[in-house]
Protein backbone atom coordinates (compact mmCIF):
# COMPACT_ATOMS: atom_id res chain seq x y z
CA UNK A 1 0.00 0.00 0.00
CA UNK A 2 2.67 2.24 0.54
CA UNK A 3 4.67 1.28 -2.05
CA UNK A 4 1.09 2.86 -4.33
CA UNK A 5 0.99 5.80 -2.83
CA UNK A 6 4.80 6.44 -3.22
CA UNK A 7 4.29 5.82 -6.55
CA UNK A 8 1.43 8.34 -6.92
CA UNK A 9 3.39 10.88 -4.94
CA UNK A 10 6.40 10.68 -6.77
CA UNK A 11 4.11 10.44 -10.75
CA UNK A 12 2.35 14.16 -9.07
CA UNK A 13 5.72 15.61 -8.22
CA UNK A 14 7.72 14.90 -11.53
CA UNK A 15 3.98 16.26 -13.16
CA UNK A 16 4.22 19.36 -11.24
CA UNK A 17 8.10 19.58 -11.50
CA UNK A 18 7.70 19.64 -15.24
CA UNK A 19 4.44 21.66 -15.49
CA UNK A 20 6.52 24.39 -13.89
CA UNK A 21 9.58 24.29 -15.91
CA UNK A 22 8.28 24.67 -18.55
CA UNK A 23 6.48 27.76 -17.95
CA UNK A 24 9.67 29.03 -16.39
CA UNK A 25 10.91 31.92 -19.09
CA UNK A 26 14.31 30.86 -18.64
CA UNK A 27 14.40 27.52 -19.94
CA UNK A 28 11.99 28.69 -22.95
CA UNK A 29 14.44 31.03 -23.34
CA UNK A 30 17.72 28.46 -23.40
CA UNK A 31 15.91 24.91 -24.50
CA UNK A 32 16.95 23.12 -27.45
CA UNK A 33 14.22 24.11 -30.71
CA UNK A 34 13.13 20.37 -31.86
CA UNK A 35 15.54 19.92 -34.34
CA UNK A 36 18.65 20.09 -31.57
CA UNK A 37 16.61 17.53 -29.45
CA UNK A 38 15.94 15.23 -32.48
CA UNK A 39 20.17 15.68 -33.31
CA UNK A 40 20.68 14.58 -29.46
CA UNK A 41 18.15 11.71 -29.61
CA UNK A 42 19.96 10.61 -32.42
CA UNK A 43 23.22 10.72 -31.29
CA UNK A 44 22.00 8.88 -28.11
CA UNK A 45 19.86 6.04 -29.68
CA UNK A 46 22.39 5.76 -33.20
CA UNK A 47 21.44 2.11 -33.91
CA UNK A 48 17.44 3.08 -33.94
CA UNK A 49 18.31 6.12 -36.11
CA UNK A 50 20.30 3.49 -38.52
CA UNK A 51 17.49 1.81 -38.77
CA UNK A 52 15.33 3.95 -39.62
CA UNK A 53 17.24 5.24 -42.60
CA UNK A 54 17.62 2.13 -43.71
CA UNK A 55 13.66 1.48 -43.39
CA UNK A 56 12.97 4.97 -45.03
CA UNK A 57 15.65 4.43 -48.01
CA UNK A 58 13.96 0.72 -48.77
CA UNK A 59 10.85 1.82 -48.54
CA UNK A 60 11.98 4.63 -51.58
CA UNK A 61 12.98 1.84 -53.61
CA UNK A 62 9.96 -0.64 -52.88
CA UNK A 63 7.71 2.59 -53.54
CA UNK A 64 9.65 2.94 -56.98
CA UNK A 65 9.40 -0.49 -57.55
CA UNK A 66 5.26 -0.82 -56.92
CA UNK A 67 4.34 2.96 -58.72
CA UNK A 68 7.30 1.97 -61.62
CA UNK A 69 4.75 2.44 -64.92
CA UNK A 70 3.41 6.31 -63.21
CA UNK A 71 7.22 7.32 -62.29
CA UNK A 72 8.28 6.11 -65.70
CA UNK A 73 5.59 7.88 -67.40
CA UNK A 74 6.46 11.30 -65.38
CA UNK A 75 10.04 10.77 -65.89
CA UNK A 76 10.04 10.80 -69.57
CA UNK A 77 7.99 14.02 -69.84
CA UNK A 78 9.18 15.87 -67.17
CA UNK A 79 13.22 14.48 -66.14
CA UNK A 80 14.50 13.16 -69.30
CA UNK A 81 17.67 12.40 -68.35
CA UNK A 82 17.09 11.26 -64.91
CA UNK A 83 18.57 7.40 -65.91
CA UNK A 84 22.25 9.76 -65.79
CA UNK A 85 22.03 9.82 -62.16
CA UNK A 86 23.63 6.44 -62.04
CA UNK A 87 26.48 7.82 -63.32
CA UNK A 88 26.89 10.11 -60.12
CA UNK A 89 27.20 7.31 -58.25
CA UNK A 90 31.05 6.64 -58.00
CA UNK A 91 31.93 9.91 -57.40
CA UNK A 92 29.26 10.31 -54.70
CA UNK A 93 30.50 7.13 -52.72
CA UNK A 94 34.05 9.23 -53.13
CA UNK A 95 32.54 12.32 -51.52
CA UNK A 96 30.91 10.65 -49.03
CA UNK A 97 34.27 8.16 -47.63
CA UNK A 98 36.34 11.67 -48.20
CA UNK A 99 34.43 13.21 -45.62
CA UNK A 100 33.63 10.42 -42.32
CA UNK A 101 37.13 9.17 -43.26
CA UNK A 102 39.19 12.36 -43.59
CA UNK A 103 37.01 15.48 -42.58
CA UNK A 104 35.19 14.39 -39.06
CA UNK A 105 38.43 12.58 -38.25
CA UNK A 106 40.58 16.60 -38.65
CA UNK A 107 38.03 17.78 -36.62
CA UNK A 108 37.34 15.84 -33.98
CA UNK A 109 40.94 15.28 -33.88
CA UNK A 110 41.85 19.17 -33.99
CA UNK A 111 38.79 19.83 -31.43
CA UNK A 112 40.31 17.21 -28.43
CA UNK A 113 43.74 18.84 -28.74
CA UNK A 114 42.48 22.31 -28.84
CA UNK A 115 40.96 21.43 -25.56
CA UNK A 116 43.28 18.64 -23.66
CA UNK A 117 44.97 21.21 -21.26
CA UNK A 118 41.61 22.95 -20.15
CA UNK A 119 40.41 21.11 -16.38
CA UNK A 120 36.40 20.64 -17.83
CA UNK A 121 38.27 18.63 -21.19
CA UNK A 122 35.85 15.36 -20.01
CA UNK A 123 32.72 17.09 -19.97
CA UNK A 124 33.11 19.23 -23.59
CA UNK A 125 33.96 16.38 -25.31
CA UNK A 126 30.92 14.39 -24.03
CA UNK A 127 28.39 17.23 -24.45
CA UNK A 128 30.50 17.84 -28.01
CA UNK A 129 30.11 14.56 -28.81
CA UNK A 130 26.25 14.28 -27.66
CA UNK A 131 25.39 18.06 -29.67
CA UNK A 132 27.83 17.41 -32.54
CA UNK A 133 25.98 14.33 -34.01
CA UNK A 134 29.21 12.97 -35.62
CA UNK A 135 28.74 9.93 -34.24
CA UNK A 136 25.73 9.41 -36.40
CA UNK A 137 26.43 11.84 -39.01
CA UNK A 138 29.26 9.01 -39.48
CA UNK A 139 27.62 6.09 -38.97
CA UNK A 140 24.97 7.68 -41.86
CA UNK A 141 27.72 8.32 -44.21
CA UNK A 142 28.74 4.71 -44.06
CA UNK A 143 25.58 3.03 -44.35
CA UNK A 144 25.33 5.67 -47.40
CA UNK A 145 28.16 3.93 -49.04
CA UNK A 146 26.69 0.46 -48.12
CA UNK A 147 24.14 1.46 -49.62
CA UNK A 148 25.22 2.71 -52.91
CA UNK A 149 27.76 -0.22 -53.37
CA UNK A 150 24.86 -2.57 -52.58
CA UNK A 151 22.98 -0.73 -55.68
CA UNK A 152 26.21 -1.46 -58.23
CA UNK A 153 25.71 -4.87 -57.43
CA UNK A 154 22.31 -5.19 -57.79
CA UNK A 155 23.41 -2.71 -61.54
CA UNK A 156 24.76 -6.00 -63.02
CA UNK A 157 20.64 -7.33 -63.74
CA UNK A 158 20.75 -4.51 -66.21
CA UNK A 159 17.82 -3.11 -64.79
CA UNK A 160 18.44 0.88 -65.23
CA UNK A 161 14.69 2.01 -64.11
CA UNK A 162 16.04 0.02 -60.31
CA UNK A 163 19.52 1.86 -60.98
CA UNK A 164 17.69 5.29 -61.42
CA UNK A 165 15.61 4.04 -58.46
CA UNK A 166 18.61 3.54 -56.31
CA UNK A 167 20.35 6.69 -57.73
CA UNK A 168 17.45 9.33 -56.77
CA UNK A 169 17.40 7.37 -52.90
CA UNK A 170 20.95 7.86 -52.63
CA UNK A 171 21.23 11.03 -53.52
CA UNK A 172 18.69 12.59 -51.13
CA UNK A 173 20.19 10.67 -48.70
CA UNK A 174 23.31 12.25 -49.46
CA UNK A 175 21.52 15.76 -49.18
CA UNK A 176 20.33 14.71 -45.65
CA UNK A 177 24.01 13.64 -45.10
CA UNK A 178 25.34 16.96 -46.26
CA UNK A 179 22.54 18.96 -43.64
CA UNK A 180 24.34 16.64 -41.21
CA UNK A 181 27.96 17.73 -41.65
CA UNK A 182 27.09 21.92 -41.75
CA UNK A 183 25.30 21.02 -38.40
CA UNK A 184 28.71 19.34 -37.38
CA UNK A 185 30.78 21.70 -38.68
CA UNK A 186 28.84 24.87 -36.94
CA UNK A 187 28.80 23.01 -33.78
CA UNK A 188 32.56 21.95 -33.64
CA UNK A 189 32.82 26.32 -34.30
CA UNK A 190 30.12 27.30 -31.57
CA UNK A 191 32.70 25.19 -29.11
CA UNK A 192 35.30 27.21 -29.77
CA UNK A 193 33.33 30.15 -28.61
CA UNK A 194 32.96 30.77 -24.41
CA UNK A 195 29.81 32.11 -25.12
CA UNK A 196 28.24 30.13 -28.13
CA UNK A 197 29.70 26.98 -25.69
CA UNK A 198 28.00 27.85 -22.74
CA UNK A 199 24.59 28.29 -24.43
CA UNK A 200 24.60 25.27 -26.81
CA UNK A 201 26.37 22.76 -24.27
CA UNK A 202 24.88 23.60 -20.51
CA UNK A 203 21.18 23.26 -21.91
Amino acid sequence: MSGILLNRLTFKLKAELKRNLKGNKTYKKHRWSFVERAQVYCSTHYLKAMFLLWAMAGSAVLIAIGFRAEFSSFAATHLKNVTKLPEWMSNLLGSQLTIIAIVFPLVVGLISVLFQKKSSRIHIQSAYQLHSGYMFAGLSGLSLAAFILISGLLSSAGDKYLDTAFAVTALIWMLFNILLSIWFFITSLNILDDKKRDRGFVE
